[in-house]
Parts: C-alpha cells; structure tokens; sequence
C-alpha cells in the first residue's frame, strides 16, 4: 500500500489464541487498517471460532458478521467503494474462502 492508504480486514480468531485481547487491539490500532470486519466459521471439536461479540469488546468500531459469506462480501463491498484492497485474516476465514463449493 501506498503511504496513507488504508485497507479492510476481514477476520476469524480461534478460541485458543494466547494474547487474544493484544491482537486484536493490536490490529484494531494499526495506523493502514480502515475498516475491521468479524466472522466466525470453524465450529468443530479440533478448531473452533470465538464469538465475534467477544473480539469487537477489544476492536472498537468494527462490524460482525456471524455469517462469513455475509463477511467477506462486506469487506469486499467497503474495499471497493474505498479503491482498496482486504486483507483475510485468521484459520476460519481462510478455511472459509478455500471451502470446496
């Protein structure tokens, strides 16, 4: 990205993630992210998505998706109309996106 251009993160944090409140504050603080899109996908014993009301205590401002469709087509939607990209973030969203159709 060019200096001062900012772009949207779409978002899934699975539950064992250590420093949860940190990363996300972390991404939720960083000076290029514009808009912040949570979701959750993976529901499973092995990997499971936590809620995404908990992670936007520590992101304010962001929206949620329980839907990740619904996610990922926001982030895509606000990107465009801002002339700029989305950057995917995390195991469910990227799961999400590699699904077999």
């Amino acid at each position: 990205l060019s200096a001062g251009r900012k772009f949207c993160v779409c978002a899934t944090f699975l539950d064992r993630i250590h420093y949860l409140r940190e990363a996300v504050e972390l991404l939720a603080s960083w000076p290029a992210n514009g808009f912040t899109v949570i979701t959750k996908y993976l529901d499973d014993d092995v990997n499971r998505d936590i809620d995404p009301d908990k992670i936007a205590l520590y992101c304010p401002g962001a929206e949620v998706c329980r839907d990740p469709e619904a996610a990922r087509q926001l982030a895509l939607d606000r990107a465009r109309r801002a002339g700029s990209m989305v950057l995917f973030l995390g195991n469910g969203m990227l799961s999400y996106l590699n699904r077999p159709e």
